[in-house]
């Protein structure tokens, strides 16, 4: 290069020996790296089992539970394709808003989609045995719940808050176009909350 073709011969030796050892020690950081990489993700899209178990314990702690099934075809002995359910469950602990957002949306039957990690845990019987339980467990940063359609139950409720509103805005039409005043009208605030607006 032309910095080295400007330094002395010593110089150059020097250079050339750093920028060695640089790139091997830049090499042995990336082998090292490529054998530390693992990856453990589970991403699911399923229905809710049963409406979510939030428990809260004496020492601060919390923890929510609830299952999603998954969907698979397998063949039976006719050779007729029939459609089959995974159980996960999921599992995450002392996160006050993702427990407020599970409590307020999910519920059973909905459609969820779930990101998390696989993780095994030990727990002892009450004969004094032990078991391994296998969850999807949602840590604080990289855990996800969303509701990608709300339950059976859940959307019947929404129905009928619909139906009542679209009723309220009739009557109060009817009787602000009587009175020839603006009628208050009735929306929904973004916390699914009623609320009353006067567009007048």
């Amino acid at each position: 290069s032309l910095l080295a073709a400007c330094l002395p011969a010593t110089g150059r030796t020097v250079t050339m020996f750093a920028a060695r050892a640089v790139a091997g020690a830049a090499a042995r950081s990336t082998v090292a790296a490529r054998r530390r990489a693992t990856l453990n993700k589970v991403t699911l899209i399923g229905r809710v089992g049963q409406d979510p178990e939030i428990r809260h314990f004496q020492n601060n702690t919390s923890k929510v539970t609830f299952p999603v099934a998954t969907n698979f075809l397998v063949k039976n002995a006719e050779g007729v394709s029939e459609q089959k359910a995974e159980w996960h469950k999921c599992a995450f602990y002392n996160n006050s808003n993702l427990t407020e957002y599970v409590d307020k949306n999910v519920g059973k039957g909905a459609l969820v989609y779930v990101e998390g990690e696989m993780r095994t845990r030990r727990f002892s019987r009450q004969d004094g045995t032990f078991g391994y339980i296998t969850e999807v467990v949602l840590p604080p940063i990289r855990g996800r719940v969303m509701l990608l359609k709300p339950s059976p139950q859940q959307e019947r409720q929404m129905q009928m808050r619909r139906e009542n509103r679209e009723g309220f805005q009739g009557a109060a039409a009817a009787v602000g176009g009587a009175a020839g005043v603006p009628a208050d009208v009735l929306v929904q605030t973004d916390d699914g909350d009623d609320a009353v607006e006067n567009r007048g």
